[in-house]
């Protein structure tokens, strides 16, 4: 209520509009989430005459960000203390739709070290920038291929000359 209220005083005197995300208490003692937006009513004189607003529960979009925030601060702890290296690539395509290169999201510390990168540094960065040699690899026509239809693509075996020199899985 704090919050509104001073919300509601500052729009009374000032005429500027409010909008503002609170936490509720429901009757039934539940917490909830609403969204107000509010503003200031002028006559032809540019007198402040009332205050009109709106309000909407969003107490759902509120649970779903924060569920999302969990399974996704899950997902990267998970990732972080595996063993096993992982790495978010996004397709950079030219004119006509084809990949012509490879933009890092994200990488664990495991590919970190195989790859010889700094996890917090190769984001943003192209692939064929730092490994210019992966074009024409196996790996780089996987890539290709899960980036184009979706389904993924387990190799047996993998060399892709600076990063890796001895196959691996």
């Amino acid at each position: 209520w704090g919050r509104l209220s001073t919300a509601l005083e500052s729009m009374r005197r000032t005429g500027i509009p409010h909008e503002l995300e609170l936490e509720t208490v429901r009757m039934d003692g539940s917490h909830g989430w609403m969204w107000m937006r509010g503003e200031a009513v002028k006559d032809s004189n540019n007198t402040i005459v009332s205050l009109r607003g709106t309000a909407q529960d969003v107490t759902d979009r509120k649970q779903t960000e924060e569920a999302l925030y969990k399974s996704e601060e899950r997902f990267r702890v998970a990732q972080e203390i595996s063993p096993d290296g992982f790495t978010i690539l996004h397709p950079e395509r030219d004119s006509t739709g084809d990949i012509v290169d490879f933009t890092w999201v994200y990488e664990n510390e495991a590919i970190g070290r195989i790859n010889q990168t700094d996890p917090r540094r190769v984001v943003g960065k192209r692939l064929l920038d730092l490994f210019p040699s992966h074009v024409g690899t196996t790996v780089y026509e996987v890539y290709i291929h899960v980036a184009n239809t979706g389904k993924p693509q387990v190799l047996q075996e993998i060399s892709v000359g600076e990063i890796l020199s001895k196959p691996t899985w």
